[in-house]
């Protein structure tokens, strides 16, 4: 392989990291911010019966992400996608994902 091949080939490769990069940054994958406003404002805990605004929890472990995103770029993205899809809402106060909107009937029931 010459000089000239190992240039496209990395091209290639370059052009592939900044596109799943854009597509990422442009809302491919939904970012917690977004997922916070899609929520309901205000919700209440089945157990602690705290009605406030819910806190987001990420499965996993940001080293492990990282880790696998230096050492190669595949398991990096599924991982990632991992953690981004098993995002759930829980409660602020007790950390508990038994968490209901506040206007639901379960939370008008609970707020009783």
């Amino acid at each position: 392989m010459d000089m000239i091949d190992g240039f496209w080939l990395w091209s290639g490769v370059m052009a592939f990291v900044a596109l799943f990069a854009w597509l990422a940054w442009r809302g491919w994958v939904k970012r917690p911010e977004e997922e916070l406003e899609a929520a309901p404002d205000i919700v209440v805990c089945e157990r602690c019966r705290t009605a406030g605004k819910p806190a987001m929890f990420d499965p996993g472990d940001g080293l492990t992400e990282t880790l696998l995103w230096i050492c190669a770029l595949l398991p990096g993205v599924v991982y990632s996608m991992w953690r981004r899809n098993s995002r759930k809402r829980i409660c602020a106060a007790c950390q508990s994902a038994e968490v209901v909107p506040l206007m639901s009937p379960r939370g008008q029931e609970i707020t009783r």
